[in-house]
């Protein structure tokens, strides 16, 4: 649902992308300019008190333009700013996710698979959380909550 909801965002907000794609296999044949996305990690984030698991997951989007068009670095790297701008206060439309930190944008020649693109990474933590909501106390009537706001005590 997440890499749908995310997939689905990318394709409606930067229509210069010919190919999206979560997870994709490296060798096979793509449309270009592409943006391929994954879930790299998880790691521990704060609990909510709700009984659902909040995990901070760090995914990574990858700008892929063909390296012999015509300004290929700079077309990258506008596309992976775009990328970038679409992730700021980007909820997905779901419920379950809070907002994107730590975005990062750099190039990278570190995939040998990929040496025939101009590549650009996009990288970001968002907290995503699992589960159901839980209460765990039974259901008791509506009541009245008194507060008093002075230092005398009832005896």
């Amino acid at each position: 649902m997440l890499h749908e909801a995310i997939e689905a965002i990318f394709r409606e907000r930067i229509p210069a992308f010919k190919h999206v794609e979560p997870y994709p296999e490296l060798n096979k044949e793509m449309g270009e300019p592409a943006l391929v996305f994954a879930m790299t990690g998880m790691g521990d984030a704060s609990d909510t008190g709700t009984g659902k698991t909040s995990l901070a997951c760090r995914f990574q989007a990858v700008v892929l333009v063909d390296a012999t068009r015509k300004r290929a670095p700079l077309q990258a790297s506008i596309l992976a700013g775009r990328v970038a701008t679409v992730l700021h206060n980007q909820y997905w439309d779901l419920d379950f996710v809070d907002a994107p930190k730590d975005i990062r944008v750099q190039p990278d020649g570190s995939t040998p698979e990929l040496a025939q693109f101009c590549v650009w990474v996009v990288e970001w933590t968002q907290v995503v959380h699992f589960g159901e909501f839980e209460w765990p106390w039974p259901d008791e009537p509506p009541g009245s909550l008194v507060f008093r706001m002075d230092d005398e005590v009832d005896p």
